[in-house]
């Protein structure tokens, strides 16, 4: 970029190289912890998801990777606070060419340090949305999903985490 055009104050931000990944990221969030306030970074390749923390140092350190079904490929990933006690989900998408699949999108947690698969096999677009504007994205909603134009147009469903499963929880107007 030419001086000045990234930012107004770009001059005094003080960038830092944290990490160089040997593959093109497809997709990423960042979010920081309402509870332990730790930052946290998920990133994928399309075919693995990768979570780490980021240290007040600024270094990353891994806290898993998975790799799912290779038979669709992760198009988006995100953190979100899907329950009360502040544990960051990873919330994946996936789609595949194979129309008996298509889209099929999971959720995952942490669990004994490794990553568990929390919901699986859900064949709707899903987005974690920071709904009340804290900066933490606390509610999910779910769309179906349109092979002529990706997103279908109108209402999506507010979802919640229950019992291993997505709950609906009211229908939500999306612009």
């Amino acid at each position: 970029l030419d001086a000045g055009t990234y930012s107004s104050g770009e001059s005094s931000i003080t960038l830092k190289e944290m990490a160089k990944f040997p593959f093109v990221v497809a997709s990423m969030d960042i979010a920081v912890g309402s509870k332990d306030k730790i930052a946290r970074m998920v990133i994928t390749d399309g075919d693995r998801v990768y979570l780490y923390r980021i240290t007040p140092e600024r270094v990353l350190e891994p806290e898993w990777t998975y790799r799912g079904d290779t038979r669709a490929r992760v198009f988006s990933v995100q953190l979100a606070e899907l329950s009360d006690d502040g544990v960051p989900y990873v919330v994946v998408n996936r789609y595949s060419q194979i129309p008996a699949i298509l889209v099929n999108s999971l959720i995952l947690a942490t669990k004994d340090k490794k990553a568990a698969v929390a919901v699986e096999n859900v064949s709707e677009i899903l987005l974690a949305v920071d709904a009340s504007g804290d900066g933490v994205k606390k509610v999910l909603w779910a769309q179906s999903f349109v092979e002529n134009g990706f997103f279908k147009q109108g209402d999506a469903t507010r979802v919640r985490l229950q019992n291993g499963r997505l709950v609906p929880d009211g229908r939500v107007r999306v612009p």
